[in-house]
């Protein structure tokens, strides 16, 4: 995963030249190991701060053009200005949904302007504001999602996946192990908590999961054209959701039913 090669230092991140394009990166893997990077995984740095558009798979000694989106309007530094590092956030469940839209769409260039209307929106829901409209300043700056953060014992659960209500429409998220999953955990909840209402419905139990696993199985997905190694698969009529395999195994897939 990319927390685990960067900690290493076997993956640099930068823009793709001095002038740069709001939404590229490139990422260099020098590790042996094939490199996941997960849909909505932030980075930050560089020119202004990015997310990952899509999950993908880069192999060992490769360097791709990573499709990514911008969660900073406000900031563009000039020349290559650093590398990127990967941030503490992840993109909120409702900004990604509006994103698999239109990616299913083929609407690509929409993406931006969703991605920068839902940062705004995110401020304006938890009174937060960030001088460069910075979407990991935005969370961070957040008291109830600190509050919310404080008081939750979910990163005690061993597990490869959640189901999760209570952050705008239901979905489900899997990663190809625990260990990676947990490693994700904490970015995750940050995103989770910034879509979540409080006049949520609190009553979902456990036959409510598993009904939303029951659809997953169920569902039609189409090929999609990869980034990097992966094999990518998009949901078909009214779901919205995309998985990635790696020589037929999983490894990284949402669903919203």
């Amino acid at each position: 995963s990319l927390p685990e090669l960067m900690e290493a230092g076997s993956v640099i991140i930068t823009e793709i030249d001095e002038s740069g394009n709001v939404e590229k990166a490139r990422v260099t893997n020098s590790s042996e190991f094939y490199l996941f990077i997960m849909d909505g995984e932030a980075l930050i740095g560089a020119k202004q701060n990015r997310i990952a558009q899509k999950s993908v798979i880069i192999p060992p000694n490769c360097s791709i053009n990573l499709p990514v989106n911008c969660v900073e309007r406000s900031r563009w530094s000039s020349g290559m200005q650093g590398s990127f590092k990967r941030g503490d956030f992840a993109l909120p469940p409702s900004a990604r949904e509006k994103k698999g839209k239109l990616l299913k769409s083929k609407m690509n260039m929409l993406i931006q302007e969703s991605v920068w209307d839902s940062v705004d929106d995110i401020a304006a829901k938890k009174e937060t504001f960030s001088p460069t409209a910075d979407l990991g300043e935005i969370l961070a700056s957040s008291r109830d999602i600190a509050d919310d953060i404080s008081n939750a014992n979910i990163s005690e659960i061993d597990c490869n996946g959640f189901v999760v209500f209570g952050a705008g429409r239901p979905f489900i998220e899997i990663f190809y192990d625990e260990t990676v999953c947990k490693l994700h955990q904490p970015t995750s909840q940050k995103a989770w908590l910034a879509d979540a209402s409080e006049t949520s419905d609190q009553s979902k139990t456990k036959q409510d999961a598993t009904t939303l696993l029951e659809q997953l199985s169920q569902s039609f997905w189409s090929t999609e054209d990869p980034v990097g190694y992966e094999t990518a698969f998009s949901s078909e009529e009214h779901n919205n959701g995309r998985i990635v395999l790696k020589d037929d195994a999983f490894i990284h897939g949402y669903f919203y039913a």
